[in-house]
């Protein structure tokens, strides 16, 4: 163990400080569950049982919105028992009904119709005035937005004037009425004059498509548009109206684009205008950027404004209307102009992006880029697309990090960015930031070889190499042995013959006179030595046993060298980051945990949330072995008593099960 400091010793501690002392013995995950009584009801679920219990949340909020708030007392009977609610008498629970079912009613119509809550708690001192001016300056936008005159050099179409005054009367009032946002309001898309019953029958399936999607609470779906990619489309969108607004102010003739487009946001508001005013010749609406952004700017409060923006137009289509064919181009361009003035001022927050994260500052840059290069459409479209991409990406390489303990507390962290630490040299604390499923489960095996410096699947080949061949080397020795004294008897046995066969041939040739038979039985003698030394076995010389020899001691010293390179007995994986785990990921933790244990390293897990455990241990995707700590700090002590105690053996690979090696 060694301490390592900063400049300032971590022992002067402020006086001011208060020092706090946990007496408590030291836990294991399960001993932890019996001190503190835990219920484990998980392990008893059943698959469907689990599949019940994660549905459980969505059927509560779900059952919210339909249900009343059921502390309210207005309808004391339900809670009574069968015994007190017949003791009433048949006219007071009529009396109850009917007050629950208005209680309901009125739930249910606050729900859909949020102007009736506006105006009751409408504040008239401070909102009213407020509310007038953003109405009048939003009903003023709404003229040169919907006179034919810059409508339809907007979009290279004709219309008559009245329709759209009255198509924005119509919108702006049902907007009012059915709207909850404060700063949304509509715009008109024109087609030519003959389109008029195309673009109405239009409008009424676009009303029912967005009534069926608010009640459905698709409206969610908004949570994928982040705050840089809108920040981003919405200073796309104002050049986009700039732009085309330029040539209205210096009368040039520039090629025409599709007019913008953009998703409705209150999908039920939006639905039921376009369904009212479709029988009002009215056009498919659609939130506008500019006029939401001029009843911002004018200091709206409450959708009461749309009511003096409605109010306004009426009187332009009915008196002041005739009097606006003479405004000039240019000054109604120069409105929209100068009321997308707060659109631009959003590129402001391109800065306050890039000091917080170079990703949403990539978001915004590109969103704003397509936006304009492109068109709006696909602006949103890519956007929205680099925007979950950005979140994959950061989901699928999250950071790792090594802990070390601060010195004279139970806290760890990382070592690289602290000076008062103690380090553990036989004791690796690893956290990964991110969960385990299949977009980065491959991703942790690595950072995590990575980051202790020690890849157990490469050891594990080397480590077997090394042991296969020192065990080819031994059977290669030991039969040589073997054979080295059979042989030594053989000859023994053969030399007894040879001396035989000489003795023999001697009296052969003192005997017999004829020394063409003699000649002859000599080299039959002759021929049968050499073909027994032909049969003969090679026996293997001394250099060539040395040489063997030799080579089992260099395999024995790798094996050394890669026993010296593994500097630590325990790894603890810190799993407090770790919110869901899949089987891809439950796979790529066992398989660590096995490669490391086959060298001899035990893996301790520490601060695992409590379901990803059942979650782990009922799918047997953790050994026997395998402990797990309630924390890091009882993990490390834990490690550290094994170690003192020499419960961990000096690590041998010559002594551990082969069979466990080469699995």
């Amino acid at each position: 163990m060694e301490t390592v400091r900063g400049q300032s010793d971590s022992n002067d501690i402020n006086e001011h400080n208060t020092l706090i002392s946990i007496n408590r013995p030291l836990f294991t995950k399960e001993t932890f569950n019996q001190y503190a009584g835990y219920k484990s009801n998980l392990k008893s679920l059943t698959t469907w049982q689990q599949c019940l219990h994660i549905f459980i949340p969505f059927i509560q909020k779900c059952s919210q919105i339909l249900k009343v708030n059921t502390n309210e007392n207005t309808y004391k009977d339900r809670e009574e028992t069968n015994e007190e609610f017949s003791k009433k008498s048949r006219k007071q629970s009529i009396i109850d009904n009917c007050q629950y079912f208005m209680t309901r009613f009125f739930k249910w119509l606050i729900t859909y119709f949020p102007f009736i809550q506006i105006l009751m708690q409408y504040r008239v001192k401070s909102w009213l005035f407020n509310d007038i001016i953003s109405g009048f300056t939003v009903g003023i936008m709404h003229v040169p937005q919907g006179t034919m005159a810059v409508v339809s050099l907007l979009t290279g179409d004709f219309l008559d004037r009245v329709i759209h005054l009255k198509a924005d009367s119509i919108k702006s009032a049902n907007e009012a009425l059915y709207g909850n946002m404060t700063h949304n309001d509509t715009s008109l898309h024109d087609a030519e004059q003959f389109r008029i019953p195309y673009a109405l029958a239009l409008g009424f399936s676009v009303g029912i498509v967005q009534l069926l999607m608010g009640l459905f609470r698709l409206g969610s779906l908004i949570r994928y548009f982040s705050v840089p990619m809108t920040s981003g489309f919405t200073v796309g969108v104002a050049v986009h109206v700039f732009t085309t607004q330029v040539k209205n102010v210096l009368g040039l003739k520039l090629p025409r684009f599709p007019g913008l487009f953009t998703i409705p946001y209150e999908l039920i508001a939006f639905g039921v205008t376009n369904v009212i005013s479709s029988f009002f010749h009215g056009y498919p609406a659609a939130a506008s950027l500019s006029r939401s952004a001029v009843a911002v700017s004018a200091g709206g409060r409450t959708q009461v404004a749309s009511l003096f923006s409605c109010l306004l137009l009426i009187l332009v289509l009915f008196f002041i209307g005739p009097l606006l064919f003479s405004v000039p181009i240019f000054c109604l361009s120069a409105i929209i102009i100068v009321a997308i003035k707060g659109m631009f001022m959003e590129a402001k927050d391109l800065v306050m992006f890039w000091r917080f994260s170079p990703w949403d500052s990539a978001v915004w840059i590109f969103t704003f880029l397509c936006t304009v290069l492109l068109s709006v459409n696909y602006g949103l479209l890519l956007g929205i697309i680099i925007s979950v991409g950005v979140v994959i990406l950061r989901i699928q390489w999250p950071k790792i990090h090594s802990f070390e303990q601060i010195q004279n507390t139970e806290i760890y962290r990382n070592s690289r960015d602290y000076t008062n630490y103690i380090k553990h040299d036989k004791i690796k604390i690893i956290r990964y930031e991110g969960n385990l499923f299949y977009f980065c489960a491959e991703h942790f095996r690595e950072t995590v070889y990575l980051q202790t410096g020690i890849n157990p699947f490469d050891i594990n080949l080397k480590v077997n190499s090394c042991l296969n061949r020192i065990k080819q080397i031994e059977n290669t020795l030991r039969s040589t042995s073997k054979s080295m004294d059979i042989e030594i008897d053989q000859t023994d046995d053969h030399s007894n013959e040879i001396k035989t066969i000489e003795e023999t041939s001697d009296q052969l040739e003192a005997s017999n006179e004829n020394q063409q038979k003699s000649n002859l039985e000599k080299k039959s003698f002759k021929r049968k030595m050499f073909h027994y030394f032909i049969k003969k076995r090679k026996l293997l010389t001394l250099n060539e046993k040395s040489k063997l020899e030799m080579e089992r001691i260099k395999q024995i010293e790798k094996l050394e060298i890669i026993n010296h390179l593994l500097t630590f007995n325990y790894l603890i994986l810190d799993c407090s980051c770790w919110t869901f785990i899949d089987i891809v990921g439950a796979d790529e933790l066992k398989q660590v945990i096995d490669s490391y244990e086959k060298l001899g390293i035990i893996v301790l897990l520490a601060q695992m949330k409590d379901y990803l455990i059942h979650t782990l241990q009922n799918n047997d995707k953790l050994g026997d072995l395998t402990k797990i700590y309630p924390t890091v700090h009882d993990a490390v002590n834990d490690a550290i008593i094994q170690l003192n105690t020499m419960k961990v053996k000096e690590r041998n690979f010559l002594q551990l099960n082969e069979e466990t090696l080469t699995s």
